[in-house]
């Protein structure tokens, strides 16, 4: 397995983890009836320096075990991955954003699914975004492993 699909496959794990750690945390606000815009705020911002934490910790075990591997430079097969790989990252990005603007434009974002009803669209609009970052940097790293097990 290369250095780089390892590396992907680790993003998505991680990255699974802060989204449900994520919304369970937002659960258990969404379950006090009300709920301050700052407690959301501090959860994304909580969980946010936990993601880099967490996925910087793996990385240098991962770099540790693979040291060959991870001194090498990328090849042309890497770096071509990678821009596929972030091109489908950025295409679910934009379509996160388009689908909350839609929203946003037809009304309020607390009655749309996973929505935190009880604070202000501005800070569902946080809420979605962070979970639409997490969603695409899965996505990226899915077609990463795809094109690596393809043999792109």
């Amino acid at each position: 397995m290369p250095f780089k699909m390892k590396v992907s496959l680790l993003t998505i794990v991680t990255n699974l983890l802060i989204l449900g750690f994520y919304l369970l945390g937002t659960n258990k606000l969404a379950s006090k009836q009300p709920v301050e815009e700052a407690e959301i705020i501090n959860l994304v911002i909580q969980n946010l320096i936990t993601c880099g934490v967490i996925f910087a910790v793996l990385m240098i075990i991962v770099a540790a075990i693979n040291h060959k591997e991870a001194l090498q430079g990328d090849d042309e097969r890497d770096k071509l991955i990678g821009l596929y790989g972030d091109q489908t990252g950025y295409f679910g990005l934009t379509l996160v954003m388009a689908l909350l603007l839609i929203w946003w434009w037809g009304g309020s974002l607390s009655t749309k699914p996973l929505a935190i009803a009880s604070v202000a669209d501005s800070v569902n609009f946080i809420h979605f975004l962070f979970i639409g970052f997490l969603i695409s940097d899965c996505a990226k790293s899915i077609r990463q492993i795809w094109l690596y097990q393809k043999g792109c």
